[in-house]
Parts: C-alpha cells; structure tokens; sequence
C-alpha cells in the first residue's frame, strides 16, 4: 500500500512536472493544445466565442484553435504584443522578430531549417537550448548511449513481448492506437503475454493530467514513463524511456520488445534491447516526416520536402528500420518503400490493418439500424468514420453530396470524429446548405462509431493525393469491408491495393467531387451492385481479423528469438 502511494505521488510531481515545462516552453501553444483536447463542437464554440471578444492575441488563439492559422496571421500580422502573442505567431506561420533567439530557434525546428535552429540556440535561453539541440541530436545518426542495465532472466520459452508505444487508449483514439490495442488483445488471447510503455510525459504532454503510472483495457496494461524531471530534447527523453523500459521490461521478464513508429519510439527500444540482449521488432505504420510535410504545405510553407528537417528524419526513419531485427509493416507500397531506402526485403513482413470479428456481425441493414436509433430511414447514407484532418478529403465528399442532391438524388452523410479540420467541415456544411442532411457528431466512443458505421449505407474513403496518403492504408477501409458496407475510394496506391473497383468497392480519382458523386449516384441507385459488393467485402475482410494476423507477428517472433 505505502509502495503504492509513493509511486501514485511520484507520478502525480512528474505529471507537474511535464505539464509545467510544456508551459514554460511554449505558454502559447500549451494553450492551443490543451483546448484542443476538448470535443469538437466545444472548441469551436469556445475559438468563435475569442475571436469576437477577445484582442488580438485572444482573436488569433481563437483561430489557431479551430485550425484557421490563415486568419490568425492576418490578426497578428497588424501587430502583436508580447511573448504570447510573438509565440502564437510562430504556430500561425509568422517569422520571429529578429531580436528574438527563443523564438526564432522554434522557428527553425518548426519550419524544418535545422541549421537556424541549431545557431539561434546558441543565444537562447539554456533550457530552450537543451530542448532545440536535443531535438536535433536524436536527428543525427547512429544508436543511442545503452542504458545501465543487465538483462538476469531467461529470454527462451513463450513469448513475452513489451510493446514500445508513441500514445494508447484511453487517452488517444486514433488508427495507430484502435490498432495497437486489437494488436495486444489478440496476442493475448494467443497466448502471448504482452505489455506496453508509452513515450515519455504522455499522456500529460497532451493535456490528459489525471492520468495514472498505468491504464488497463480489456487485460493490457499500458504502463507510462513519466521521468521527474523530464528532459526537455527529444535525445534526452529517449535516453529516459529506455532507461524505464529496461526496468519494467525486468519486471515482466520479457523476451521481446516491439516498437512502433516513429523514429524516437525505435531508438528507445532498440537501446533498451541491446542492453538487455534481447530481440527487437520494429513496426512502421507511418510515415510521419511525409505527414508532417503535408501539413506544412498545407499551412502555406513553400516545400518542407526539401528541408533539412525532412531529410535527416527520412535518413532517421530508414537507418532504425534497417537496424532492428525484424520490420513489420501495413502494406506492400510500404514495403516497396522501405526496400528502396534501404531495408532487407527478406527482413519485412507485411501485416495488414485487421479487425475483430465482432465488425463481422454488425447488422447489414442500415435503413433498419437507422429507424432502430431514431433517425430518418429515407436516403442513402454515405460517410466515413475517421479523423478529421486535411488530407482525408472529406471537403471534396461534401461537395460531392451537394451534387447528388442537386441531382434530384435523397443523399444524406454522417461525418464521425474528430481533429483540427472538424470547424473548417462545420463551416462548410452551412456554406453547401446541408445542415439538415449532414451530421457531425464529433469524436463518439468506438462503440458508438461502429454504431455509425451501421448506419451508413456507403462509406466514403476519399483521401487526397499526398505522398503519405499513397502509402499509407486506413484502418476504416477493412472495417467497412467487414461490416458489409459497399466503398468508395481515392485511385491511390494504399487503398487500390485492398479495394478491387468494381468487386469490393469503387474507385475514383482524388480530390474530384464530380467523380465521387457520381459513383455515390450510382450506388444509390442500383441495390444490386450494392449488395454485391457488400458480400465480396465481407468475404475478403474474414481473412483479415485479428485472430488470423496474430500468427504472422507468432511466426516473426519465433523466427528472431534467441537464448
């Protein structure tokens, strides 16, 4: 009980801790991020509700807040006063004044102009100069220094795997933890004990402070590294976290560790595996460099792809893929990727985005399901439950229902989620006049949103064309696959590689509304080709529940085992 309480009050100082440092670092995005984590419709109440009675500095946090950086720097290019507003300008895309270091520091790193940073931290503040070169140094190549730690216990026998992880549920809810939690349920169903960390600081980082030193879902422990005090660069916070993951990897005897992206969650690992001599798996599910590129472009920068940030986190992401001792990953132009900068074809194994069989079993009627839940039974649904982010396209599938409508068609969408492009949509959808047919109902539980996913007669993947996109497969194609539900899809390499037009879906071209609403158009009007899609789907989805893919990640760690 005392041991207890003691680590309850250690992490609560540390979760201080964090959250202190987060504030002292960057007072003015501490502030954006922590209104972000409340629901949608919330903030974008409470940005509308600053940008009419705030000053400027309030006016553009209100903007920042509901993911308008446009309008915010038009506020703060009239002037600004103070560190707050001078801070809120560098995250609304405004250079720093000349005679501010701290500031133009930030800049580099945010901009991807590491060599700025490096020499505007020369003259900043020292713990702003700890955070910028220790963000820079986990850049630069080769391992990082091994942890004092000794492995005492046996590493043969069952698998005993401890999971690396950036965030988890119940904090975050997002494809990569949905994924990762149905990941470790089916290991331990398979009878593979598991057990997992999440990166340093987490979840306080992101504004979540009642958490505990552990959460436990469905029996997995997801167990928090919560160093006092937390180093304040990205070198020293892994440096911490392999340190904690050697310890708790002793007190769970593993014989395993498993990493998922991005490149500071590899580094720990594999730190923390070679000190221990054990094994190590890492999984790449991203591409978060060419995420990140993306929202620069997005945010108006001329081409983050040619920045010294991009290029040494692309050299990261490859050199840790190559080091660990088996690579996992979601699909095969992922794994052509991955060949061509330079990891072992023979090292890879792809292991695509599963469901659980439960998604089998939701019920094939959508107009029932919708009469069931007080909604109207009329129209065809069409809609997607995912994240709310720029690249998803879901702009150009609003255009495309206001088309079908204007068509004489009764189309109807529900857009489920949540994330920084959700006030832009809101926007949108009083700008189309579709108020009355379209619903948001911002970030729902995972059982409500395979409620929603019920409902839908179609579901609508309609991403843009981003280099990430290309690559990267969505967890929500397979899940509408297995609940039956007929879709709709990007001509984009991820997605054509699971959605055959024609047999399991349709396929058109990105970022068109035209094409998309007439494939809406002519799902609606013919039950025929519906159905059948919907049947190859849920044939093609029984190969991909979690009970099956389980035996692929079984096969990699009997395969990279060793006494």
């Amino acid at each position: 009980m005392i041991a207890a309480l003691r680590q309850r009050l250690q992490h609560g100082c540390a979760v201080l801790a964090a959250a202190g440092s987060l504030a002292l670092d960057d007072p003015a995005w501490f502030l954006v991020q922590a209104g972000r984590t409340l629901p949608a419709p919330v903030r974008t109440r409470l940005g509308s509700l600053a940008t009419r009675t705030g000053g400027t500095t309030a006016a553009a946090w209100g903007r920042l807040l509901m993911d308008q950086p446009a309008q915010a720097r038009e506020l703060l290019a009239q002037g600004r006063r103070g560190p707050l507003a001078d801070s809120l300008a560098l995250h609304a895309g405004l250079p720093p004044s000349p005679d501010s270091a701290r500031h133009a520091a930030r800049w580099g790193w945010l901009t991807g102009d590491l060599e700025t940073a490096s020499g505007a931290a020369t003259t900043a503040s020292r713990r702003q100069r700890h955070r910028a070169l220790g963000d820079i140094a986990a850049l630069e190549p080769g391992p990082r220094p091994l942890p004092d730690a000794t492995r005492t216990w046996r590493a043969d026998g069952t698998p005993r795997v401890l999971h690396v992880l950036t965030n988890s549920l119940p904090w975050t809810r997002s494809g990569y933890t949905l994924r990762t939690h149905d990941i470790l349920t089916a290991q331990q169903a398979a009878g593979i004990p598991v057990s997992a960390m999440t990166r340093p600081g987490y979840p306080a980082t992101i504004g979540r402070w009642r958490s505990g030193p552990s959460d436990r879902i469905d029996d997995v422990t997801y167990h928090r590294s919560m160093p006092l005090p937390m180093a304040p660069g990205e070198a020293g916070r892994v440096d911490q976290w392999a340190l904690d993951l050697t310890a708790l990897a002793a007190r769970e005897g593993a014989t395993h560790l498993h990493s998922t992206t991005h490149y500071p969650t590899a580094l720990a690992a594999q730190a923390a595996a070679a000190a221990l001599d054990l094994p190590w798996v890492h999984e790449v599910r991203g591409q978060l460099e060419r995420t990140w590129a993306s929202r620069r472009s997005h945010a108006g920068d001329p081409d983050p792809y040619a920045s010294s940030r991009y290029t040494a986190w692309r050299a990261r992401e490859a050199e840790v893929a190559a080091a660990a001792d088996r690579v996992v990953t979601l699909s095969g132009p992922m794994r052509a990727d991955l060949i061509s900068r330079g990891v072992s074809a023979e090292r890879i194994t792809i292991v695509p985005n599963g469901i659980g069989p439960e998604v089998l079993d939701l019920p094939g009627d959508a107009a029932a399901v919708r009469e069931q839940d007080g909604l109207p039974r009329a129209g065809t649904w069409v809609g997607a439950v995912t994240s709310v982010v720029h690249y998803e396209g879901l702009s150009v599938l609003l255009e495309a229902v206001a088309l079908a409508r204007e068509a004489g068609a009764d189309v109807r969408a529900a857009i489920v989620g949540d994330g920084l492009a959700w006030p832009e949509l809101a926007r949108q959808v009083d700008e189309l006049g579709l108020r009355d047919v379209v619903h948001l109902p911002g970030r729902v539980s995972r059982e409500e949103a395979r409620r929603w996913l019920a409902r839908l007669d179609v579901v609508a993947v309609p991403r843009q064309q981003h280099e990430v996109t290309q690559l990267v497969p969505p967890l929500k194609v397979m899940e509408a696959l297995g609940a039956g539900r007929p879709v709709i899809v990007s001509a984009l390499p991820a997605l054509t590689e699971i959605v055959t037009d024609g047999q399991t879906g349709l396929v058109v071209a990105p970022g068109h509304p035209p094409d998309l609403a007439d494939a809406v158009l002519r799902l609606a009007s013919d039950d025929a080709l519906r159905d059948a899609l919907a049947q190859e789907g849920r044939r093609v989805a029984r190969r991909h529940t979690w009970p099956e893919l389980v035996r692929r990640y079984q096969q990699i760690y009997q395969e990279v085992s060793r006494a």
